[in-house]
């Protein structure tokens, strides 16, 4: 059975770019505009789920005055790590109560806490990825948090990466707390490697900053394995848009610009890297076209299979497998080596719901759960992701984080999803242009097709009018 350990990846049933629906022009979202516009209307299925304090603020309690409450979307390995920093919080903290909530990743999550807020019920802390919580705050569902207040209560907005800042910052306002970025990287088994003469004379991997590079790679890693050279889920259309996104992004590409009301794909260079992904999958049979990301990700974990590419929250999962690997950045296939590196991430980051009635005490007790995790960024970033607080990052005892702190520097090097109120993390954006990545990557549709099909479904995403208003 496949290790349950990886962060999920529900997709959005939201709005379909094929038949986008009407919006007017008023200025204050209505309540299914939001969700609409968040990605989240999925008919009556919002409300789905049982009562329970996870639905506290849909149904009109909310969290005691008592209480602070923290909602996550956490769950396998963060979840589990997650919940040994907030009870570490509660034995320096004894006299709060504290209540966590665990909702569904993806819609579920951003779907409950959107209507906790519309339903001024909303808990005092939760969790985000940045490339959401951008999207939540030009709604108005986030309250922005002044560096007056952080500074109060022990953080400062310097000590953390300023990608990840720039990320949380919209007109001038910082509206979430960093707490990682999790980017894409390169797992690599060293046993089969060091068969294939992929290990340098310190035990790490060569060089795979060229497309020969990596091609003669995973090519000698298929001749040890006898089946597979280098793991890619190609067949997944998230992690196809990941891919193409670290290396279009590289190549100095756009998808869409001016708050995803304009396309900017660049045909020659988004071609130029669907042309390199088919040929290993189709062309050299170096990247498995046929078989599932399950399929690879099993194999990797099992020890059948030399070189992997995914989240580095697989960490865990191969660390509980016993497989023998290391791990290394992501490539850099195009554009010129280091100048225009990139690799595609997005970051959880501690967001404070809209909340009007919040005192200046229930803020204060707030930041201060928001320092006690963040302090804890050492065991966060054991479960892979790359610590946002700079203390952490730049520590000895994070350096000496192996396999972590070997792929840290590419937090520098971000790239998130497109700015676009139908884009990020899980979204329907990701799902559709993912899935037409996907068909070339596997021999289902053109290259030609492929950039058809995006370029024709961005524009009807482009002309949709957005119903959020700005933060």
């Amino acid at each position: 059975m496949r290790p349950s350990l990886r962060e999920p990846r529900d997709s959005d049933p939201a709005i379909s770019p094929s038949s986008p629906s009407s919006r007017s022009s008023r200025t204050a979202p209505s309540r299914r505009g939001v969700l609409a516009g968040l990605g989240l209307a999925a008919g009556g299925a919002v409300l789905s789920g049982c009562a329970s304090p996870a639905v506290a603020g849909i149904v009109g309690t909310g969290p005691g005055k008592d209480t602070l409450q923290f909602w996550s979307l956490l769950g396998g390995a963060d979840g589990i790590v997650m919940q040994g920093m907030v009870d570490q919080y509660k034995k320096t903290h004894p006299n709060v109560k504290q209540q966590t909530v665990t909702l569904g990743w993806g819609d579920p999550y951003y779907t409950k806490l959107s209507l906790a807020v519309i339903g001024n019920h909303p808990p005092d802390v939760g969790i985000a990825h940045l490339t959401r919580a951008r999207i939540l705050a030009k709604a108005g569902l986030l309250d922005p948090i002044a560096e007056s207040d952080l500074e109060r209560n022990g953080l400062r907005i310097t000590d953390f990466n300023p990608v990840a800042v720039q990320m949380a910052t919209i007109n001038g306002k910082l509206y979430a707390v960093p707490l990682d970025t999790h980017v894409q990287t390169v797992f690599y088994n060293t046993k089969i490697c060091k068969q294939a003469g992929l290990l340098k004379p310190d035990g790490t991997l060569v060089d795979l900053d060229s497309r020969d590079r990596f091609t003669e790679a995973a090519l000698e890693s298929k001749k040890v394995t006898k089946q597979w050279g280098f793991g890619i889920g190609v067949q997944d259309p998230v992690i196809s848009w990941r891919q193409f996104q670290g290396f279009y992004s590289q190549a100095g590409g756009q998808v869409v610009a001016d708050q995803g009301t304009k396309v900017v794909l660049d045909d020659d260079k988004a071609g130029e890297v669907i042309d390199f992904i088919t040929g290993l999958t189709l062309h050299k049979g170096a990247v498995p076209s046929t078989a599932s990301s399950g399929a690879v990700f099993n194999a990797f974990a099992a020890g059948t299979l030399g070189l992997f590419i995914d989240g580095d929250w697989d960490i865990s999962a191969f660390k509980a497998a016993k497989t023998p690997f290391d791990m290394t950045r992501f490539p850099q296939l195009f554009g010129s080596v280091p100048t225009d590196y990139k690799v595609q991430a997005d970051s959880h980051s501690l967001v404070l719901p809209r909340n009007s009635g919040r005192s200046r005490q229930r803020l204060d007790t707030t930041l201060q759960f928001i320092k006690s995790i963040i302090s804890q960024s050492l065991t966060w970033g054991g479960g892979g992701h790359i610590p946002a607080y700079l203390p952490t990052d730049r520590s000895e005892a994070y350096k000496k984080l192996k396999p972590n702190s070997n792929y840290a520097a590419s937090a520098r090097h971000a790239a998130y999803d497109p700015d676009a109120w139908y884009s990020g993390s899980g979204s329907h954006f990701e799902s559709v242009v993912g899935g037409y990545l996907s068909a070339a990557f596997t021999g289902q549709s053109s290259v030609s097709a492929a950039l058809k099909n995006m370029r024709r479904d961005l524009n009807r995403l482009a002309k949709t009018k957005s119903p959020l208003k700005s933060a």
